[in-house]
């Protein structure tokens, strides 16, 4: 989950189990995590999977929510990603880093090769003829910095449809 969330929000900074919330009743509970988000918005999380959220996880996570909104922080409950897209996921986090990221020059060529959908073989291809897995690692991390878009839904492949996120 927290690539997940590393992928698809704006986190700045994360803590694990941050601490204990103590309800009136008696009960305690350690969130999974404490967020903040670039946006300066604050999250706690908590993750289970859907089949495992029972009764008792139910109401826990309802007195969590009432804390949360007490403190003005933000509070979700998260159920974990799976197969095809925890796959294509995991494959892409691999180029998450800021040393993978293809400079100024590069990026813009990239996203100028991809202002329609195009599979990724023919990306790589356009970019560099001789030495198409040239190209991948930058690919890879506008793909994973969002700035290229593609179905997660479907394995990644050289079919891939990538195409230049359009963000308004």
């Amino acid at each position: 989950m927290l690539m997940e969330l590393d992928h698809t929000t704006d986190l700045a900074k994360v803590a694990a189990q941050p601490f204990c919330i103590l309800f009136a009743d008696g009960a305690r509970h350690y969130p999974d995590y404490f967020a903040l988000h670039s946006s300066g918005r604050q999250v706690v999380y908590d993750v289970r999977p859907a089949d495992r959220v029972d009764e008792k996880a139910t109401v826990q996570f309802e007195k969590t929510r009432r804390v949360c909104e007490e403190v003005g922080w933000g509070y979700e409950v998260l159920h974990g990603v799976m197969g095809v897209r925890r796959h294509n996921l995991e494959w892409l986090a691999g180029y998450r880093h800021p040393y993978v990221d293809p400079g100024h020059r590069e990026r813009a060529r990239i996203l100028d090769a991809s202002t329609e959908p195009v599979p990724l073989a023919q990306l790589a291809v356009d970019l560099d003829a001789v030495l198409p897995a040239k190209s991948l690692p930058g690919i890879y991390h506008l793909m994973w910095s969002q700035d290229l878009t593609y179905d997660p839904s479907k394995p990644l492949g050289w079919r891939t449809l990538i195409e230049r996120n359009h963000r308004g």
